[in-house]
């Protein structure tokens, strides 16, 4: 599986988005488990879970095991190589925002499964981000921009609309919506559905159900007059 470092991980942050993205900032994300930190290993040492599969498989061959094993010490059966690419304990990530070399206790394989004790002083530079994770970050801040993009418009339209304009395009929204609007009904009890079209445009059920019986009384008025009232 491929692995970039933290400096190539925020250029292609920058290629695929044009966010600029510092090694620290990737740090804090992995802080909070957006990202996957990893270290290179090639050492031996113990490992606690290769020791609970040994002890487990000895068990069922030799019920009087654990009378006849020694507790508390290490068996050498137990130390094994730790080679390749492995997950970094959230700990130790938060430990690399203020210090360039951190000497790492623990890891633990790219499955989760196994647990690795190296004890050895990695530094920042050699951390590493897995690939796919790295990808899959990027593709969320990509939606994020693209989610920000498909909204800035509506903000726009809303911000330079006049209170009347408003009021009538909220009564649209509702009559496109295929709600009773009827002037005289609903300007006393507007119909079941308006809290969930006041929801999509993220104001209260109040807010908006004042506006649209604003522009029901507006209509209302106009019709008396023989006006013509601006529709949304």
């Amino acid at each position: 599986m491929s692995y970039v470092t933290l400096l190539e991980a925020s250029q292609m942050v920058h290629r695929g988005t044009g966010i600029d993205i510092t090694v620290l900032q990737l740090i804090r994300a992995g802080v909070v488990q957006k990202l996957l930190l990893c270290v290179l290993l090639d050492v031996k040492c113990y490992s606690p879970t290769h020791r609970i599969r040994r002890e487990k498989k000895a068990e069922e061959l030799n019920p009087n095991y654990w009378r006849d094993c020694p507790t508390g010490s290490i068996d050498d059966v137990d130390v094994v190589y730790a080679y390749g690419c492995f997950v970094l304990p959230p700990r130790h990530v938060f430990a690399f925002q203020t210090k360039e070399t951190v000497r790492v206790n623990s890891v633990t394989s790219l499955d989760g499964q196994d647990v690795y004790f190296p004890g050895v002083d990695v530094s920042r530079d050699a951390l590493q981000i897995m690939l796919p994770h790295l990808n899959a970050f990027i593709a969320h801040i990509k939606a994020s921009q693209a989610a920000q993009q498909a909204t800035a418009p509506a903000t726009s339209v809303q911000a330079t609309e006049t209170k009347e304009q408003r009021q009538d395009r909220r009564l649209k929204a509702c009559i496109d919506a295929g709600l009773p609007m009827n002037e005289r009904a609903a300007s006393l009890r507007l119909p079941d559905g308006v809290a969930n079209i006041a929801e999509s445009e993220g104001v209260t059920r109040q807010s908006f159900s004042t506006d649209v019986k604003a522009a029901l009384k507006r209509r209302e008025n106009a019709k008396r007059e023989g006006v013509t009232v601006h529709r949304a």
